[in-house]
């Protein structure tokens, strides 16, 4: 749930900046939206991250061995690939 929730926060983000780059001269119109758009994004990332950080992260550590990280590290580096869209 929280992940999908990630897709409308930086669509925002997305939006505007696809708008700047058609349309860079409204960028002084349009500065104090993106500036918001980005701030939400980044609190959203913040909220979303701390427990990951706090908790999650720290029991991977002890409780998964480290070739089998090293694999889940892989793969998800795989996933980020460049040109790989996908929601996987």
């Amino acid at each position: 749930r929280e992940h999908a929730e990630h897709g409308e926060v930086l669509g925002r983000v997305v939006a505007l900046c696809a708008e700047l780059e058609a349309e860079p001269a409204r960028h002084a119109a349009r500065a104090g939206e993106l500036a918001r758009a980005a701030e939400a994004l980044r609190l959203h990332f913040d909220r979303h991250l701390a427990p990951e950080e706090a908790t999650i992260f720290p029991a991977i550590r002890r409780l998964v061995p480290e070739e089998e990280r090293r694999k889940i590290l892989q793969e998800l580096r795989a996933r980020r690939a460049p040109g790989d869209h996908s929601s996987r």
